[in-house]
């Protein structure tokens, strides 16, 4: 035998072993074969060579935890980048919602609308007739007028015509509440970071938010003179549209609370279980897994 080849100059050899180095993996890394979510999952040292990685407990694959950067710099100011961009959207998709569920909801008061206006026109007419108010513009009334004679007015129609959660039509309510709904779905997915048991709170907040721009937007103002359907639209936001956006924020509450499962179930309908992985936030966010 060589010299070479003997005994004495043979390096011993032994099989690689994991110890655990009881730190888990925080932050977004795929891994390398299947692509599943490896957030979470604990970090393993491999002996001898000392190298971390961690496992994916779908295939068993082992990732490395440390690479090194392709991006440098650009790397973070594209990550600042995108999420300024994520908090922009979000915003938008608040405001766009908010919006649509007030312009929603005085379309569903358009009735009563029409009525309450009819009847301040015919008690303006009356009164421009019978006193010394400017009437150069019929559709426009006096301020003063209306502060004084206004509640009588408000009582007349409520007791002919009703002006309160009773005159609104139930199925259009039922209809908005639906497509309010909808929109919590969306809502679940859209703020995947934030866990459902804190989500409830931003259906509240946005309702509040509405109502307070709402009647900011139809207050009467301090000139002499302010158009009749201005009146009644004043009238109309603070007598029946806080009930109408009620209903949306009851069906925004539902879709935020059902909107996980219900993505879930449709993640699971819709994707091949090896893409799956790819939304796997949306079971991480409220501890599925």
């Amino acid at each position: 035998m060589s010299a070479n080849h003997s005994p004495e100059n043979e390096v011993p050899t032994s099989s690689p072993r994991e110890t655990q180095t009881g730190t888990r993996l925080i932050g977004t890394r795929a891994c390398l074969r299947c692509h599943h979510e490896l957030d979470g999952q604990p970090i393993i040292r491999i002996e001898p060579e000392g190298l971390l990685v961690a496992r994916c407990p779908e295939c068993g694959r082992a990732s490395p935890v440390l690479e090194y950067p392709v991006l440098g710099h650009w790397g973070s100011r594209l990550g600042v980048g995108l999420l300024l961009l994520y908090i922009v959207i979000a915003v938008a998709a608040v405001l766009s919602v908010a919006a649509t569920c007030f312009g929603i909801a005085l379309q569903i008061t358009e009735s009563s609308y029409r009525g309450l206006r009819t009847l301040i026109q015919s008690k303006w007419d009356v009164a421009s007739r019978e006193s010394a108010f400017d009437t150069s513009n019929t559709w426009e009334a006096n301020l003063a007028w209306w502060h004084e004679r206004g509640p009588g007015i408000i009582a007349e129609f409520e007791a002919t015509q009703g002006l309160g959660f009773s005159s609104l039509p139930i199925l259009e309510m039922g209809g908005f509440a639906l497509l309010a709904a909808l929109f919590g779905v969306i809502w679940a997915g859209l703020f995947a970071g934030v866990r459902r048991s804190r989500l409830w709170i931003l259906p509240i907040v946005s309702y509040l938010i509405t109502i307070g721009l709402a009647i900011l937007i139809t207050r009467l103002g301090d000139g002499p003179l302010v158009p009749i359907y201005w009146i009644a639209d004043s009238v109309r936001v603070r007598s029946l549209v806080p009930f109408t956006l009620l209903a949306g924020t009851v069906g925004l509450e539902i879709g935020i609370l059902m909107g996980r499962p219900v993505l879930r179930m449709l993640t699971r309908l819709l994707l091949p279980p090896n893409r799956q992985g790819d939304v796997d936030f949306l079971w991480r966010v409220d501890r599925k897994r």
